[in-house]
């Protein structure tokens, strides 16, 4: 990370990590679901065998343990206890505490590495503390802040299952639409550090940036391709009932909660579409607006592989293939059938 050579869009590194830790934050997210959702049955269970208490040891141990979590910690400590009475079961990576949010959380596995990156040791891999850059300005992490002057910001939406908000102007419309669970609002603050632009996710409720929620540019302009793919998944699979049969493309009358979701989560894909391409080609640009252009094909064209493309489109493995399915071809008929090939997002 923090590289100089920037003269090219080079590929991600490491794509196994964010692949498979992709594929780990939506287990554990669905893992977290069924727990929310066996947690409430275990309360109405609970309050219901409560009340015909007949003092047997099954609904006295339910009136111990009030919640499902109290329960499962009961079971790891009694009739599940490892055969272990030194308290070393209660401590490391192989205690599970269900009454822990950090339980279901991802961080312990794929937080971000050091921003200014690691080094091998004689002692084994050890954090970078300090970089110098071409300019010979130098970046420590005590002084990394002061370097941040995050006067370009990035408001990114992304649908959250663990969330019933609705975060950003607009997006309201999806409250009762039966899309999304929720959208939450992310906003990250860019900036060149050592001519690569990073981008830093601002703390929610506080002033500053988190150190530990840091992304290269070219990395966040592929987890957006993620999110969007994902989305776009959910909405094509909610309204596709929504859509008449015949020439026209429109909503029924029978689904305008829909539509309007629909609608405005259009708007804002297409104003972070325009905003995180103009912080990708202020690094990758090159002294021509076709070089700029190529250099964001050519990185795009290495992430399909990487994406759900497929499940949205059909069978897509390069961007010519994208470019010539209906989904990208503007048909002017004043031109004769002539097409206009937009932007590959757009």
């Amino acid at each position: 990370m923090l590289r100089d050579d920037y003269d090219t869009v080079p590929d991600l590194e490491y794509r196994d990590c964010g692949k498979y830790c992709r594929f780990y934050k939506k287990w554990i997210e669905r893992k977290r679901t069924e727990f929310d959702e066996q947690k409430k049955k275990y309360k109405t269970e609970s309050d219901s065998a409560q009340k015909n208490n007949d003092y047997n040891g099954f609904c006295g141990t339910l009136t111990t343990n009030k919640t499902a979590a109290d329960f499962l910690n009961r079971l790891k400590n009694g009739p599940c206890k490892k055969d272990n009475d030194s308290g070393e079961h209660k401590t490391g990576d192989d205690y599970i505490k269900f009454d822990d949010h950090k339980t279901f959380g991802h961080e312990n596995y794929c937080d971000p590495c050091p921003i200014l990156g690691v080094q091998n040791t004689n002692t084994g891999w050890s954090e970078v503390t300090k970089k110098t850059c071409k300019d010979n300005a130098v970046i420590t992490k005590d002084n990394i802040k002061t370097k941040i002057k995050a006067d370009q910001q990035v408001v990114l939406h992304v649908s959250d299952n663990s969330t019933k908000e609705f975060e950003g102007h607009g997006l309201e419309a999806c409250k009762d639409a039966d899309i999304f669970k929720g959208i939450r609002k992310e906003e990250w603050e860019c900036d060149k550090l050592c001519n690569s632009v990073v981008c830093f996710l601002k703390k929610k409720n506080e002033n500053g940036t988190d150190l530990k929620q840091y992304i290269e540019i070219r990395a966040l302009l592929k987890r957006w391709v993620d999110n969007f793919f994902d989305d776009y998944n959910k909405i094509k699979h909610k309204i596709s009932h929504c859509i008449n049969s015949g020439n026209k493309s429109t909503c029924t009358n029978d689904c305008p909660n829909k539509c309007k979701c629909v609608r405005k989560w259009i708007e804002k894909k297409k104003n972070e579409w325009e905003e995180i391409k103009k912080r990708f080609n202020d690094q990758y640009k090159k002294e021509n607006n076709e070089g700029t252009s190529s250099n964001l094909n050519s990185f795009l064209e290495t992430l399909i592989p990487q994406t759900d493309v497929d499940n949205v489109i059909g069978k897509v493995k390069t961007l010519s293939d994208l470019y010539d399915s209906n989904e990208c071809i503007d048909t002017d008929t004043s031109k004769k059938g002539q097409h206009e090939y937009n932007d590959v997002v757009e």
